[in-house]
């Protein structure tokens, strides 16, 4: 079970297995939405997640820019006065935790073999940094992890990843 926090942030669709009205009608009781049964082209993927992201969105991000124009916004919600999301630096940290932990825990060989992960979650932090509006700073760890970009760990990792990490924790 998700805490409500968490739970307004995710989009649940059930690829459908039966089309079937009794069925259909479970899913839009289980989830925010559901696709079909048929094949879906690559190129559809977006035109058919679209409407069922902004339904699940559109509110939420309203209501935030709100909030945040009338100076009632929640310490838990980030706008950027745009109707923009920005990562909470709480989750921020999670996330550094996260790569931390991958980078130091274990045996230090192994590291190579985890690379792809880490990267996945380089990549994960470098998107929510996007959401951030302290430029030059943001700008240069955005760089700095671009620079880590390849299929083989660097060579030079582990310090580079304690420079991201302090710049990072810098601009919470």
């Amino acid at each position: 079970i998700l805490l409500p926090e968490d739970e307004r942030r995710i989009l649940t669709l059930v690829r459908s297995a039966n089309d079937s009205a009794k069925d259909i009608s479970l899913y839009k009781q289980r989830a925010h939405g559901f696709l079909p049964k048929a094949p879906i082209r690559r190129d559809r993927v977006l035109e058919m997640i679209a409407p069922l992201w902004i339904q699940r969105f559109s509110s939420s991000i309203w209501a935030d820019t709100r909030l945040s124009e009338t100076g009632n916004q929640s310490a838990g919600d980030s706008s950027d006065g745009n109707g923009d999301m920005q990562i909470s630096s709480s989750d921020l940290m999670q996330s550094l935790e996260l790569i931390d932990a991958l980078c130091t825990q274990g045996d230090p060989s192994a590291l190579p073999l985890r690379w792809p992960v880490i990267w996945d979650k380089l990549h994960l932090l470098k998107g929510d940094l996007k959401t951030m509006t302290d430029g030059v700073r943001v700008t240069a760890i955005l760089e700095a992890i671009d620079r880590l970009r390849g299929p083989d760990l660097p060579e030079d990792f582990i310090e580079r990843w304690n420079l991201i990490k302090s710049l990072v924790v810098s601009v919470l």
